[in-house]
Order: structure tokens, then sequence, then C-alpha cells
């Protein structure tokens, strides 16, 4: 019976990552398709901008360059069904391999942690390249936990490449990296006076190993076509925080809209941490990178996922002494009595979920095409496709922001204002961001004398509710409405 909840969690923490994701939608999907089509239609790398009006022909750097690449190359050849396949299993696979990597085993409490962890973090859950950190992430982990040994360490560099080419996140594995470093010589240089020491006294191996693998490291993520200048992209995401402020996924777990999950979450796994610190289970480089996760994930939702990832391990490990404890309380012989009905119930009730999580999945082969779906995220797919396929068809449209990849995709001819490829460094005043250029536009009084200052012919916005730009544009006599639904207002600039 045992065995047999194990195999179920498994398949329930695999079935409602899958059903979570296929009900969901990546907004910048759009852009990331585009780039990856160019390169296989033609072979090269598209250095230079050619779906904005604001940025055209200038260059611009791509940081998920290979994951692009390879995202159009499943989508076009077993479609978007095949990529929410291959996230959701890297999802599962970091959730289940987290215990391995911090060295638990993987009991049957491991895995029901590790699909509440899942539940919890179920927000942030999107078919997007972000989904491979997690993955990432646990096997730097596995690694820096066994730095001691040579075989072992000599991973981290290629691993560490092949994270670059794919998503923008790899700098975390370095940060990780210095953090495990710092942890281990600290523990070193206090020796015996230091209660959390998890290396011998004055065996600096595991140290100097990771000091000389992430060295290694270092030089080869700049082994791409942009050369240094995903160092700068990737950099620009920390010293340029202006966007912070707006985009969703990167506001406080407190912001609104809250996430009630993640505060849940939050607060539960600090005070598990307290516990844990207590008793003297954690070295101080986990310490430190639960720290490290605690901070990240508070003050930015996206990042939610990789705090509970690294907690559910410490969570296990708790469930198991407390009901250890209940055991010896009520004695064994009752306590298999309650063991063995609890799992009976577990694996009906799994059975059911899993059931329920199943009829959920939606098995979209073309993203494009399920207009329940994109309309369950707000994506305007009628209002797009009217500007598309007008009989005069758009070559400069102001797009509301969140928009911009499903435009790049599903009106190609069109050239847009700003999608989320250049959001944080694209500038075209001095040192105004474009984004911030966008957001003026939008949101602030004389908005629309700065948009007909540009060569805009359509508009398109939402609906409700309704922004500044847009109740000017319908008070202008220079704009007209020429479609509307229950999302999005297009309106076009008279001669």
């Amino acid at each position: 019976m045992t065995k047999f909840l194990r195999y179920l969690l498994v398949a329930s923490l695999f079935v409602l990552a899958l059903a979570v994701m296929s009900n969901s939608f990546d907004l910048d999907l759009g852009w990331h398709l585009r780039f990856g089509q160019a390169f296989w239609n033609t072979g090269a790398i598209p250095f230079l901008n050619s779906s904005t009006w604001t940025f055209a022909g200038r260059p611009w750097v791509n940081h998920e360059w290979g994951g692009d690449l390879l995202v159009w190359k499943i989508y076009s050849s077993a479609g978007y069904f095949a990529l929410l396949i291959i996230m959701s299993a890297s999802i599962t696979a970091a959730f289940l391999f987290i215990h391995r990597a911090l060295k638990q085993k993987l009991t049957v409490f491991a895995l029901v942690a590790s699909l509440a962890g899942v539940w919890f973090t179920e927000q942030t859950l999107v078919m997007r390249l972000a989904m491979l950190t997690p993955l990432f992430l646990t096997l730097t982990i596995f690694i820096l936990e066994r730095a001691g040994s040579k075989k072992t360490i000599v991973f981290l560099p290629p691993l560490l490449y092949i994270w670059s080419i794919l998503h923008g996140s790899w700098i975390l594995g370095f940060i990780t990296a210095a953090i495990y470093a710092a942890g281990l010589l600290a523990e070193n240089v206090l020796g015996n006076r230091f209660p959390w020491r998890i290396s011998k006294p004055k065996d600096r191996r595991p140290f100097r190993n990771i000091v000389i693998a992430a060295a290694v490291a270092a030089p080869l993520p700049l082994l791409n076509p942009y050369g240094f200048g995903v160092y700068r992209e990737v950099a620009s995401y920390f010293t340029n925080v202006f966007y912070r402020q707006f985009i969703i996924e990167w506001l406080p777990i407190y912001a609104p809209p809250v996430y009630a999950r993640s505060l849940v979450a939050a607060g539960a796994l600090l005070v598990l941490f307290c516990f844990a610190w207590k008793s003297r289970r954690l070295s101080l480089p986990q310490i430190l990178l639960f720290c490290a996760l605690f901070f990240a994930g508070v003050t930015a939702k996206r990042n939610m996922i990789l705090l509970v990832l690294v907690s559910v391990p410490l969570v296990a490990a708790f469930a198991e002494s407390a009901l250890k404890r209940a055991a010896e309380k009520i004695g064994r012989d009752a306590w298999k009595v309650y063991e063995r009905t609890a799992i009976a119930f577990g694996c009906v009730g799994l059975f059911l979920a899993l059931l329920l999580n199943g009829l959920t999945v939606r098995f979209s082969k073309d993203v494009w095409s399920d207009d329940a779906l994109l309309a369950l995220n707000r994506v305007p797919a009628a209002a797009i496709r009217f500007l598309a396929h007008e009989d005069n068809a758009p070559q400069f449209v102001f797009n509301y922001f969140n928009w911009g990849g499903a435009l790049v995709w599903m009106d190609p001819g069109a050239k847009i204002f700003l999608d989320g490829s250049g959001t944080v460094t694209w500038r075209r005043n001095g040192n105004e961001t474009i984004f911030e250029e966008y957001l003026s536009i939008f949101n602030e009084p004389g908005g629309l004398a700065k948009l007909a200052a540009g060569p805009a012919q359509y508009a398109i916005l939402p609906n409700s509710p309704a922004s500044a730009l847009g109740r000017d544009l319908d008070r202008s006599a220079q704009w007209q409405r020429v479609y509307a639904d229950s999302m999005a207002v297009v309106w076009e600039r008279l001669k």
C-alpha cells in the first residue's frame, strides 16, 4: 500500500503541475516563438529588433536565446502540449530531487511535502522557460552539498553554462555558489566554535573546490552570440529596478494582488526555519541560502517557488519527527492502525484529486487557436485578429504592454510600441526606458499628446478599467473607436 501511495503522490505532483500550467498562459510567449522561428527559418540569430516602432533596427540582447530556439523547435514539431509536459516534468523533478540534493531520503513525508509545495506555489506555474530554474537550482545545490568530491564538483561549470544558454536566471547559480563558499569559509574559520559545522575542522577542500569551479564557470556564459552583452543584460535586472514597481510577478507577496498561499507559506516556513535553527539541523550554507531565498521570495512573487522548493525537505523532516513522537506516545501497535487507515484514506483522496486535476488539463496543440484559454488569461484574441485583418494593415500600434507578446505573434505585420523583451533595458529618450515612456503615455495626463507626436495609427487598450489614455482617446476628434468587446478597445487615428 505504501509503495502504491508513493507512485500516486508522484503522479499527483506531475498532474497538478500540468493542470495548472495548461490553464495558464505566458503573455510573452509570442515574441519568444518569433525569435526562435526567425532563427530556424534563416539560420541566423536576430540581433536587431524588428517588432516595435520604438526600438526598431536597434541592437538588443535576448538573454533566453538558447531556450527560445529550443521552445520553437518543440512547438513547431510537437505542439504546445509537448512544451507543457516538459515544463511540468521539470517542476516535478525539481521538487522530487531536492530531497536527495539536501541529503534526505525520498520518503512518503517528502513526497507529501513536495506536493504541498507545488500547490502553495501554483500561482507562479506557467509554461515559460523560468520553469527550468527550480530544476537547475536543485542540481546546483546537489553539487555544492558534495563540493568536497572532485568527481562531483566538476559538473558545476557545464551545468551553469547550459543554464546560461536557456534562461537568464543562470546568475542564481553563481549566487548560490558564492553563498555556499561564504558559509563553508565561515565554518572553517570559526572551527569548533561554530555549532553548525558540516565539514571537518581545517578542511577547506569544499570551499576551495567551489571557488575553482565557479572561476572556471564564470567566463563560460560569454560563449554566446551576444558576448558580454548577456552579462550586462542580466545585471540590468538588479540595477534598473523601476520595472519592479509595476509588473505583478516582481511585486512583493504582500502587494496587490495578494497571493494568500504565498503569505501562508512564507510565515509557516519562517517558523519551521526558526525551529531548525534552534535544533541545529542546518549547516551555515543552508542557513544563508534560506535567508537569501526568503528575502527574494517575499520581495518578488515569482521567487516564492524557489523558497518553497528548498524548504520542502525541512517541512518533510519536521513532519516526520513530529509523527514519530506521536507514535511513541500512543504506542507502536496503535500507531500502525492509524497509519494504515490514514494511508487508505489518503490513497482514495489522492486518486480523486488526481482524477479531478486530470479532467482540467487542456490539451492545446496550437495555443493561439484556444480562444477559451486566451480569454481566461485576458488575451484579446478577437481584437488582435481584427487588427491583423484590416484592409489597410496597421503599421504602427500603441499597445497595452501585457499584450505585446500576443500582438507580435498574432499580428506580425504590425509594429507595436513595446513587449516584454525590452522592459528593463530599452531606452529611447536619455535615461528614460521605453517602459517608463509607455507608463507616462498610458497613465499620466497629457499622454495622448505624447502618443500623437509619434507615428501610431492604432491603439489597443483594455476595455475595463478605463485608463487615462483610453478616456482621452474617446474624447479626441483625431481618433475613433473601430472595435470594442468586453476585453479590449481599438482606436484608429483619423487621417
